[in-house]
């Protein structure tokens, strides 16, 4: 699915319900790669869709064949960071604090993910 030098997805959302959730980074892999999607395993990369090991982040079943009704959107579109041009990430939706996954920045403080 990608070549040995893709590190990691850069799709953080997925879209189920109608509601935005950030997919699950968590690995059942010990290799340094995913098997089968190729990227580097660890936080904060993410798997690319369709891998057979990506965790839906509502049933924890395996993405590609839980009985969640996924809209079929893996991106959600945000503003790159003002300070580096990074990802934007948001490490948990309760919380709402916006931050670059690249250089640390907080972006927003309460930002919103299910507009």
């Amino acid at each position: 699915m990608t070549d040995s030098d893709t590190k990691s997805c850069t799709h953080q959302f997925v879209k189920i319900n109608g509601k935005w959730y950030l997919r699950n980074n968590r690995y059942g892999d010990v290799n340094e790669r995913c098997h089968d999607c190729g990227i580097a395993n660890g936080f904060p990369n993410y798997h690319h869709p369709g891998c057979d090991m990506e965790r839906c982040p509502v049933c924890e079943g395996q993405l590609i064949s839980c009985d969640c009704d996924q809209d079929g959107v893996f991106a959600k579109e945000e503003n790159p960071c003002p300070k580096c041009g990074g990802l934007i990430f948001l490490p948990n939706e309760t919380h709402g604090t916006l931050f670059c996954r690249d250089c640390g920045t907080i972006v927003s403080e309460k930002a919103a993910v299910n507009k």
